[in-house]
């Protein structure tokens, strides 16, 4: 495995404390009106900047990177009394290395999707995908081998339980993938 940089992290944690807001925003909609399948409700998109080592696969490269952060909610009933719902935060950014006689550019794509079904049989699940690309545009080498030979950072999670209304978990899964291509 490796070791995320502080910058990783922080990353990390705004985006558990995004997850953490659509706990918030799911307990908000159970007690709101329901709105038809498919209807988005979207908050203020958030800009933000990061500067860092942000790179996996590039451990020399100090990037700078500016974007914004794009969150969408979806609730929705199932006509039997069962609450759905889904939290979709989505982060696109692009920036360049500090070198000045040969900058790098970078493109950062990341969505994390939470969903939550509770049927109204009592039981329910969860699961959360992340999806997390550091793309350094044009093709080299990267420096952490025991990730792959790329330059460009590729990370998927996924997490997923299933509780049945007796309150016993009968599924569970956990699937983290890190990879330099």
């Amino acid at each position: 495995m490796f070791t995320r940089s502080k910058e990783t992290r922080t990353v990390g944690r705004l985006i558990t404390l995004l997850i953490f807001g659509g706990f918030v925003l799911l307990l908000t909609a159970f007690a709101a009106p329901t709105r038809a399948l498919a209807q988005a409700t979207q908050l203020p998109s958030i800009p933000f900047m990061m500067a860092g080592n942000l790179n996996q696969c590039e451990s020399s490269d100090m990037i700078t990177l500016s974007g914004q952060i794009d969150i969408f909610v979806y609730t929705r009933s199932d006509g039997s009394g069962g609450t759905h719902f889904t939290f979709r935060v989505i982060t696109k950014a692009q920036g360049s290395t500090a070198d000045p006689l040969n900058p790098k550019k970078y493109v950062l794509n990341d969505e994390n999707v939470l969903d939550f079904n509770a049927p109204s049989g009592g039981s329910y699940d969860q699961t959360l995908v992340i999806n997390h690309a550091m793309i350094r545009q044009g093709e080299t080498t990267g420096d952490n081998i025991s990730l792959g030979t790329g330059d460009d950072f590729m990370e998927k999670t996924t997490i997923h339980f299933t509780v049945n209304a007796n309150g016993t978990t009968t599924a569970t899964v956990t699937d983290l993938r890190s990879a330099c291509m």
